[in-house]
């Protein structure tokens, strides 16, 4: 299928582009405040920190993080990390619950959104309907 109408509308329209636009330089300044402004709480990280301020203190590389002293591979953390969520899924009877719960929600939700016809300003001819998958139809008058 060709483009709709909606989605040509949608591109186009000042108020859409420019909302857009504010959203991004929104995320962009939340972005930087958060780096400047909220400490960091992990505490192998921070035990690191204080590993190093204690070896140039006190001249004793000996203080070593434990997480200095680990060496996993970037290929284990990874795969360790696709894994993990599969796990909870499987063997954790709450998760599989919670995530059938919303899938199901979900779904529902975005059947609603499937099926709302949109108006639109550009077709002004009354009786006209135009739904998200750009099927065009007639109402019955």
């Amino acid at each position: 299928m060709g483009k709709t109408l909606v989605d040509s509308q949608t591109r186009t329209d000042p108020f859409v582009l420019g909302s857009f636009w504010v959203l991004v330089i929104w995320a962009g300044v939340e972005w930087a405040l958060i780096v400047l402004f909220v400490p960091e709480t992990y505490a192998p990280v921070l035990l690191r920190r204080k590993a190093i301020k204690l070896r140039k203190e006190t001249g004793d590389d000996r203080w070593k993080a434990p997480i200095e002293i680990m060496n996993k591979s970037v290929l284990k953390t990874v795969t360790w990390s696709c894994i993990r969520p599969f796990q909870l899924l499987f063997f954790e009877q709450m998760c599989l619950s919670l995530c059938l719960l919303s899938a199901v929600l979900l779904g529902i939700l975005y059947l609603f959104f499937g099926v709302s016809v949109h108006s639109s300003t550009a077709y002004p001819r009354p009786g006209v309907l135009i739904t998200d998958t750009g099927i065009r139809g007639r109402l019955s008058e």
